[in-house]
């Protein structure tokens, strides 16, 4: 990575968001025109090697960087989109003491992928009505989610306009082929049906076997969690995360013919349920639009089989970071005040950015009033809302080829 830096210095930079827990530093990939330097552009990230036993995405991800490096200047227009209109963060490990180790798991022996605190769990009511501050404690976690976390919040940033706010991102795994979209667990809601559907057949089936004791009645609630796998835990932004795993399925060589899973796509919870996932944590507690990535059968791949892998993945890796980022809409969201002072700069404001029909919110972010809102194609009515002044509402196209809707807002002062 080191040498990739000094080689495409002007498109690249190196930094450490921490360490792991045997103290190797967790090293992150920026790539953009102007690496390190806030802009009114999106942000995307690809985090890789979160189970050390997972290790193709520690090769793909410095591929993806050799080859932006080598296109974007070359006449690929997805390379120059991907450099000069967004950021892209390439994490080729999250947890280089499983790799080290050959283990699943960190040098603590936990699985990072179950480790991130869980809004299904902790927050009330709903997922929908929460208290994010409660996802965003690093206190018990592992010292490899902590430093993810503290990063996606800003937590290390020098002030709060530096924070960088990610738009989208994907986390590359392997033990199967197929892209899989939240939710990765049952809402409140959800397990509250199925737990009555279970308790109801348990019932049934104790009256039936009257020599039912409680072992069987364990099996039972084994057979109650089987069960509900199947059943998708859908996700406010459900549309839109079909479509972003379509996007990488339908790219990607093979995953869209997938025999197990129809389009290469799967639903978490409907594959089999997790919880303390960092998928749901991105989405529910740092407003990041995250998918998981199976990217091979084989856990690690032989050396002979990565040029194919690489083939396979690329067009995937490219498309969805630029349909994720920029093929949905961007805006800036300022303040009509200044048009009252001739020759004052406008406003920018941190606005509430919410579409209509759609529970899940997003924000406008300093110091530009900048969003990006990752949506399918179609209508959609968004609104744009922040305290003091009167909240506006547009209808907005998103167009199907992937160029993305711009919808800029200026609100006006209520006094």
């Amino acid at each position: 990575m080191t040498e990739y830096t000094h080689r495409c210095s002007n498109i690249s930079r190196k930094f450490s968001i921490g360490s792991s827990s045997q103290g190797r530093k967790l090293w992150v990939l920026e790539i953009s025109d102007k690496p390190g330097q806030q802009e009114p552009e999106p942000n995307f990230k690809y985090i890789a090697n979160m189970h050390g036993d997972e290790t193709s995405g520690r090769m793909l991800l410095p591929m993806l960087a050799e080859w932006l490096c080598d296109s974007w200047q070359g006449g690929d227009q997805r390379a120059a989109r991907i450099v000069k209109d967004m950021h892209l963060y390439l994490m080729p490990t999250m947890n280089p003491d499983g790799f080290a180790l050959h283990q699943r798991e960190n040098g603590n022996g936990v699985d990072l992928n179950r480790n991130f605190p869980d809004g299904h769990v902790l927050c009330t009511p709903d997922e929908d009505h929460c208290d994010v501050s409660m996802l965003q404690k690093t206190d018990g976690v592992q010292p490899e989610v902590a430093a993810v976390m503290r990063w996606i919040e800003g937590a290390n940033a020098k002030s709060p306009t530096d924070v960088v706010h990610f738009t989208a991102s994907a986390n590359l795994h392997e033990g199967s082929v197929v892209a899989n979209y939240p939710y990765d667990a049952y809402s409140r809601t959800s397990r509250a049906k199925i737990d009555a559907l279970a308790a109801a057949s348990q019932q049934a089936s104790t009256m039936q076997r009257p020599d039912v004791g409680p072992g069987v009645a364990a099996i039972n609630a084994q057979q109650r969690v089987v069960s509900a796998q199947g059943a998708a835990s859908v996700s406010p932004d459900d549309a839109t995360f079909k479509f972003m795993a379509h996007t990488y399925a339908n790219a990607h060589r093979t995953m869209h013919d997938s025999t197990e899973f129809p389009g290469g796509i799967t639903n978490g919870a409907a594959w089999y349920e997790i919880l303390g996932g960092m998928q749901d944590w991105n989405y529910i507690a740092a407003k990041c639009m995250e998918i998981t990535l199976e990217l091979s059968n084989t856990k690690y791949p032989p050396a002979s089989t990565l040029p194919q892998l690489w083939d396979d993945n690329r067009d995937a890796l490219i498309a969805l970071a630029v349909s994720s980022a920029l093929g949905g809409v961007t805006g800036t969201v300022t303040s009509t005040a200044a048009r009252r002072n001739a020759g004052a700069a406008e406003t920018p404001l941190p606005a509430t950015i919410s579409v209509q029909g759609i529970s899940w919110k997003t924000t406008a972010h300093l110091p530009f009033g900048f969003y990006a809102r990752p949506l399918a194609p179609g209508q959609y009515t968004i609104t744009a809302s922040y305290g003091g002044y009167a909240s506006v509402s547009k209808a907005v196209t998103v167009p199907a080829d992937g160029s993305g809707a711009r919808l800029d807002f200026k609100l006006r002062p209520l006094k």
